[in-house]
């Protein structure tokens, strides 16, 4: 489901990891999001721009919150827990959580962190699915 429009928001449309996967989740699960939030997820793209945290990993979790949280994250029982078991689908299926030690396993010259990012969609949806998020 978010898997099959990775590539149109990432390669088609030239969006970094962090948004292509926000994108593909917010059309997948009609989540209607407005198009300011893509802009605030922008400089997740290339672990932040230093090899930090994978964007899409970072991603991930604001789909979790976007579907989880309330009013805010303290008033939501067992939310911290929620983001941490993200990550750590996420990280599992990556073989790791920062872009400097995905990248060199799995990103190409032809289609760049295609690859990550078609694994981060499928964990994610694993995961929301396993903890009734879906």
């Amino acid at each position: 489901m978010i898997r099959e429009l990775v590539p149109k928001y990432y390669l088609e449309q030239n969006n970094n990891c962090a948004e292509a996967l926000l994108h593909a989740a917010d059309e997948a699960l009609s989540l209607n999001l407005p198009p300011e939030a893509f802009r605030l997820v922008a400089g997740y793209g290339s672990g932040m721009g230093c090899g930090l945290t994978c964007g899409a990993i970072s991603c991930a979790v604001a789909v979790v919150s976007q579907l989880a949280v309330g009013a805010r994250a303290h008033e939501t029982p067992g939310f911290k827990r929620a983001c941490a078991g993200c990550v750590a689908a996420l990280r599992e299926a990556l073989g790791g959580a920062d872009c400097r030690e995905i990248a060199p396993r799995l990103k190409t010259r032809e289609t760049r962190c295609l690859r990550t990012v078609e694994l981060a969609a499928d964990a994610l949806e694993a995961y929301l699915k396993e903890n009734g998020l879906l």
